[in-house]
């Protein structure tokens, strides 16, 4: 099961003014994600950041590569998606979106545990 944080809600919709094609790409992650999550294959699938706090809270934070069907520029022209386990036992939760032009490579730790941070409060 696929679940999306508010915050990869909102900033699809942002998104969707610019590529008006992100919520199709969206649709075929979703397809393909639980085939692919959680298995590091380089450079598509990632392992970012792993995350613990108090109680017992530790979440994998994982960034995948998505393309972006209105800009084809190749890797550079896709979007990142960060995701981690769901709150229910095999589940996967969409945490954050962002064009690849909009994110440096040293910022993917920082967004990780924002969206991180944001998602579980």
């Amino acid at each position: 099961m696929i679940e999306e944080s508010g915050i990869f809600i909102k900033q699809v919709l942002r998104l969707t003014r610019k590529y008006p094609s992100i919520e199709y790409d969206v649709q075929s992650l979703k397809i393909e994600l639980p085939r692919l999550a959680f298995k590091h294959i380089a450079p598509l699938n990632i392992h970012i950041v792993t995350i613990e706090k108090e109680n017992n809270f530790c979440k994998k934070v994982w960034r995948i590569r998505l393309i972006n069907s209105n800009n084809n520029k190749g890797k550079r022209g896709g979007y990142r998606v960060f995701y981690c386990e769901g709150k229910e036992e095999n589940s996967i939760l969409l945490l954050g979106i962002y064009p690849k032009p909009e994110i440096k490579d040293d910022e993917y730790a920082k967004i990780a545990k924002d969206l991180v941070s944001a998602s579980y409060l």
